[in-house]
């Protein structure tokens, strides 16, 4: 999933409305919680974000950019709160400019979509789902392409 709110909150909306109207025990609140912990998000947007980020040669010296790109991404794997802290530190210390961005990926809806360190979901299941979705943005397209845009989904497949 990406990190537009909307698209969260259909997700968890969805969840909401389908378990709801199957008669699950737990009331609106509760499936709320459940599927906010069912979301992760796509290991590729917040690495094309380090990318962006790291090619604004105002906030990144082009010199320190692959330090910047290989400490960034290490926050994606680090399980130890206090070694992700440290490392994100380091990036404001030595990148200072870098802080709206970095704020950006730890408001608490990002971060537990994005780094072990803040995630909501079961851990087994967070291991087996895909770091990306890439399958789905190409399927995405492979419709697009075949269907049109601005049609409804029938009606561009008659075209």
């Amino acid at each position: 999933m990406d990190f537009s709110k909307a698209q969260r909150e259909g997700f968890i909306e969805a969840f909401t409305d389908l378990f709801s109207h199957n008669r699950d025990p737990r009331d609106r609140k509760e499936l709320r919680d459940a599927g906010e912990k069912l979301i992760q998000g796509c290991a590729e947007h917040f690495r094309r974000s380090i990318t962006r980020c790291s090619q604004i040669s105002g906030v990144i010296p082009i010199s320190r950019r692959n330090k910047f790109i290989i400490q960034a991404q290490k926050l994606m794997e680090i399980k130890s709160l206090d070694e992700f802290q440290s490392i994100v530190q380091w990036i404001l210390e030595e990148f200072p400019d870098t802080a709206n961005w970095i704020e950006y990926w730890l408001r608490k809806p990002h971060a537990q979509m994005i780094f072990h360190t803040y995630m909501s979901m079961d851990s087994e299941l967070w291991e087996v789902l895909p770091a990306t979705t890439n399958a789905q943005e190409s399927l995405h397209f492979q419709l697009y392409h075949a269907a049109g845009r601005d049609k409804q989904f029938f009606q561009g497949l008659k075209l």
